[in-house]
């Protein structure tokens, strides 16, 4: 059997186990439809095909004809885009087997997506259940309808199509509806970055045009390079196509256009579009093959490019695509060319580690503007190495099972079909390692950020949220300070997400939608209001959340939902749940628990317990831990020399400025913060910025 049809079915087998598991186990989905769906869109998040996933498994007639979707997500976008909008459409047969999914059934689950694209953009959302997940997504379509230009179905199967990538785009009132097919083998290519490839058809994005290029004579067998002349036209319709795809081997994520040389970026395009050749740095491109035709001038010109990756010159590429996007200036784009250097490596046939190795290398030398750290590079694995080894030793404490730390992607999955081939053994497996304790770094980083009170990170989605975990990280990356404790801490946020997200979920009728971004907000409020934190050690005694956190996390889910929508103000959720502006309005809600939290509290380094705090005084101490330590240095420093301060609030200042060299292990009480939050904003007020 070839290599890729085995690692096709082995990664057809894991999925259908899983989905069947996942769908006994009841968390977070019932049945198997919803579980492939919901494993599918995963698989979307962390290839960045999609951002801010839902699992939205339903279907109906309206009309004369039906509808179904399974799903429904937001491409990668640095800002908010209404412009475009995936579905998900599934054709599930649960046979690990891989049958055959013909052109014929797959246009049929096409259109009934389209279908409901369709209705939905002519105000039908009304005819839907009100209170409906599908219903929301109606209401979301509408509203964008004239914002709208693309709407994009990915349609995924586990069956194997004969070729069938795409089916015929349709065009609802200006709207372009297309629909790509996601079969079992090329989902199978998304757990690795580099197998799923871009395909660059040139003379599609130019008009009949090819790239001319120039081969640079090297003797090297393990690459062929090419220098470039690449029009903005052709880096527009690339990104607009695959988004941060594009960049998944760049060292470095967009910096946001008010970074500096984002600005300048730009500024070029906006004043002088002519002169952006010679004031660019230019592009490094890789790619695994490239077509070529001779013009009839005799030159060579690039009509094919697979696997393309834009490993320096992200930046350059993102302003591009937000200048023509979002600035509206596709007029100066069109005359903005770009120097690029491509190189086409030419490793053994399925030597990823070695195409990805070369193109790391490739990305760290031609990284020369700014430092390219090693962490850049790399995963960062020091500390996931180490949790992982902390999960498969630490008992449950009813020393019957562990907690199971997946650190590469599917590792549970291969771990047991290696050590478990017979019935006996399987169920020794799930009894040792059972998959309601199984951990993926993702579930991890988005339980840590929540409790952290940091839910618009949360928000920004899965893969975002994670780099912004590992950057909080600092030096543990490589030097983690982790032990059992700090493991079990761990693991009992990870219980108190998951709780909330079972609460949050069984709310479906007040809560239709973005219950994720729900969920995020409704841990950082709790966290929020109990400056020291929930006892941890006796969540993972008990491996459940208290029956008194859960009814009141279920009691304020309600309420910070509406105040999240209110305090939008007509903009979508899931986009302004990104916004410190969104967590503002949730922090400002005085929600009463409805049993008593503060046996629940933890204790800090003196071994008292700090309770549950109004809104107010919760405000209050929030500003004082927010606080760095330059920043107390300042205060003090601006409290000394212009004798503003009380000697008393100069004592409490240096009090929690060594509270804050010492990790916040005790939180201020409500009598410091209250001082201190007072002489903070007086800080402020008078020095403008209150920056060191």
């Amino acid at each position: 059997m070839d290599d890729s049809v085995a690692a096709c079915r082995d990664f057809a087998e894991q999925l259908n186990t899983e989905v069947r598991e996942r769908a006994a186990l009841g968390e977070p989905y019932s049945t198997e439809l919803e579980c492939f769906a919901s494993n599918v869109l995963t698989l979307f998040e962390e290839a960045g095909v999609v951002e801010d996933p839902e699992v939205c498994v339903r279907g109906g007639t309206l009309g004369r004809a039906k509808w179904e979707i399974a799903g429904w997500a937001f491409p990668p976008s640095e800002e908010e885009d209404l412009s475009q909008l995936s579905v998900l459409a599934v054709l599930f047969h649960d046979d690990p087997e891989m049958p055959p999914a013909s052109g014929a059934e797959l246009r049929r689950r096409g259109e009934l997506g389209v279908h409901f694209i369709r209705e939905m953009l002519a105000g039908r959302a009304d005819e839907l259940e009100p209170a409906a997940d599908a219903a929301a997504l109606g209401r979301i379509i509408h509203e964008r309808r004239h914002a709208l230009t693309r709407v994009q179905i990915h349609l995924a199967t586990d069956g194997m199509t004969q070729r069938l990538r795409e089916i015929e785009p349709v065009d609802i009132d200006g709207v372009q509806v297309t629909c790509s097919i996601w079969d079992i083998e090329r989902l199978s290519r998304l757990g690795d970055a580099w197998q799923e490839d871009i395909e660059i058809d040139v003379p599609s994005m130019l008009d009949g045009q090819g790239l001319p290029c120039l081969r640079v004579p090297e003797e090297d067998p393990h690459y062929d390079a090419y220098l470039c002349v690449v029009p903005g036209v052709l880096l527009y319709k690339a990104y607009e196509q695959y988004g941060q795809r594009l960049l998944e081997l760049n060292v470095r994520s967009f910096l946001s256009g008010t970074n500096k040389v984002n600005k300048g970026i730009r500024e070029t395009i906006r004043t002088t579009p002519e002169r952006f050749f010679p004031y660019n740095n230019g592009l490094a491109l890789t790619a695994r093959s490239v077509e070529l035709r001779q013009t009839a001038t005799g030159h060579s010109e690039i009509t094919r490019i697979v696997g393309l990756q834009v490993v320096n010159g992200g930046q350059t590429t993102v302003s591009i695509h937000r200048a023509w996007k979002l600035d509206k200036m596709e007029a100066n784009v069109r005359q903005v060319f770009v120097q690029g250097k491509l190189t086409v490596i030419t490793t053994a046939e399925g030597d990823g580690e070695g195409f990805v190795e070369m193109v790391r290398s490739i990305s760290k030398f031609a990284n020369s503007q700014s430092a390219v750290r090693a962490d850049d590079l790399e995963a960062n694995q020091p500390w996931h190495i180490l949790f992982e080894k902390l999960s498969r030793a630490v008992w449950t404490p009813d020393a019957q099972s562990h907690w199971f730390y997946e650190r590469a992607r599917g590792s549970y999955s291969v771990a047991k079909a290696k050590d478990a081939t017979t019935h006996a053994q399987k169920a020794a497996f799930d009894r040792l390692w059972p998959r309601r304790q199984l951990i993926t770094k993702v579930d991890l980083a988005k339980a840590v950020n929540a409790w952290n009170q940091q839910p618009q990170t949360v928000s920004l989605g899965s893969q975002k949220n994670f780099k912004a975990f590992m950057h909080q990280l600092g030096t543990q990356v490589h030097t983690p300070r982790l032990d059992e404790d700090l493991f079990k801490h761990i693991i009992g946020q990870v219980i108190v997400l998951r709780e909330a997200t079972k609460l949050v979920r069984d709310l479906k009728n007040s809560i239709p939608a973005f219950r994720a971004n729900v969920v995020a907000y409704l841990v950082s409020y709790l966290s929020f209001r109990l400056p020291n934190g929930l006892d941890f050690k006796r969540i993972w005694e008990q491996q459940e959340m208290p029956s008194a956190v859960r009814d009141t996390l279920s009691a304020w889910a309600e309420p910070i939902y509406d105040t999240m929508v209110v305090s939008a103000g007509g903009r979508n959720l899931s986009e302004w749940s990104k916004k410190d502006g969104c967590w503002e309005a949730v922090k400002h809600l005085d929600l009463s628990p409805t049993s008593d939290l503060d046996r629940h509290a933890a204790t800090d380094g003196t071994g008292k317990a700090v309770g549950l705090v109004d809104a107010a005084e919760a405000g209050e101490i929030s500003e004082c831990t927010s606080l760095t330590l330059e920043e107390w240095d300042s205060l003090l420093k601006w409290g000394h020399e212009a004798e503003n301060l009380h000697w008393k609030v100069q004592g409490i200042i240096n009090t929690l400025r060594s509270y804050a060299l010492q990790g916040w292990k005790k939180p201020p009480s409500v009598k410091q913060a209250r001082s201190a939050a007072k002489a903070i904003r007086s800080w402020k007020e008078d020095v403008g910025t209150g920056s060191p």
